[in-house]
């Protein structure tokens, strides 16, 4: 599929910035993608539009954000050379000055891709990297609204902000942060819902992300990663009968998805309907007869 970079190539030639629900869903899907390894104090450290693409999985569009090749763990900082890993235009001043790096790191990135696609310019831009450095470092952002005609909510220009404040400890702290930011720009983002939901499910708050994932899912029935994420959590939560009805859901979205239809068949025999539940499990085996969750769930 096309990255983020090419999808705004043409509208930076042409000055036209995105639709504001546009901008925030993308950029939510990024933060959503970046989340587990988040959870993990995994920092990807070279986010920028090239390294995000939009890519075609059943009935939806999913974001993939690729290449996390100097990925390092919370708190590194400099490359073994010594010098300071990324991409100038898209670092964080943090990562400019060689200091310690954390999933902030990768939050301040994300809001320069926001910047972006809100106003087709970035809030500062010279030709060379340490002079796009020391940019990055002392040039306050300038506002959204005043880089672009197109108007721009002023919850959605105060997250804009907080994402790019100088100071990490300014910024929003985790991915969880501006998912709720999101919600206040706009209730009905299925997205910003789906990623409060994982949010909850990696801490283990499993009513919370079920409550939140099922509202994805009334918002947009064709979000198939909604359906399979809000089974999952029932099936956690031992909440059989609902995460079975999930997994229908998902599966009527991307029939081919093995792993969910193994999933269902957990759910179902746990749940007592257990002629049910070894039908899928052998339908998966038949068609992956070395598919070891149902070989193991079925013995």
């Amino acid at each position: 599929g096309p990255t983020l970079a090419q999808v705004m190539k043409g509208a930076i030639r042409a000055k036209t910035a995105m639709p504001e629900r546009q901008a925030v869903g993308y950029c939510i899907e990024i933060l959503r993608s970046l989340q587990e390894a988040h959870e993990h104090k995994l920092v990807h450290r070279d986010l920028k539009p090239a390294n995000i693409m939009f890519a075609k999985v059943a009935s939806e569009t999913v974001v993939k954000v690729l290449d996390f090749g100097i990925a390092r763990t919370h708190d590194s900082s400099l490359t073994g050379s010594g010098i300071a890993p990324g991409t100038p235009v898209f670092m964080s001043p943090e990562q400019c000055k060689g200091d310690l790096v954390d999933v902030r790191s990768d939050i301040y990135s994300v809001g320069l891709m926001l910047y972006l696609c809100c106003t087709a310019k970035l809030p500062f831009y010279a030709k060379k990297a340490v002079e796009m450095m020391a940019l990055h470092i002392n040039e306050p952002a300038k506002a959204p609204q005043k880089r672009t005609p197109q108007p721009l909510s002023d919850a959605l220009v105060d997250c804009v902000m907080k994402t790019l404040e100088k100071s990490p400890d300014e910024r929003y702290q985790s991915a969880a942060e501006p998912f709720r930011a999101a919600l206040d720009i706009d209730p009905s983002l299925a997205a910003a819902h789906h990623g409060l939901g994982a949010s909850h499910h990696l801490r283990g708050q499993l009513a919370a992300a079920i409550d939140a994932y099922r509202r994805s899912a009334e918002l947009d029935p064709g979000r198939m990663a909604a359906h399979a994420d809000l089974a999952q959590a029932c099936l956690e939560a031992r909440r059989f009968e609902e995460a079975v009805a999930a997994f229908d859901r998902a599966l009527q979205l991307d029939p081919g998805r093995l792993e969910l239809r193994a999933r269902r068949g957990i759910a179902a025999a746990a749940g007592g309907r257990i002629d049910d539940g070894v039908r899928d499990l052998r339908a998966v085996l038949a068609a992956d007869p070395d598919h070891i969750e149902s070989r193991v769930s079925l013995a």
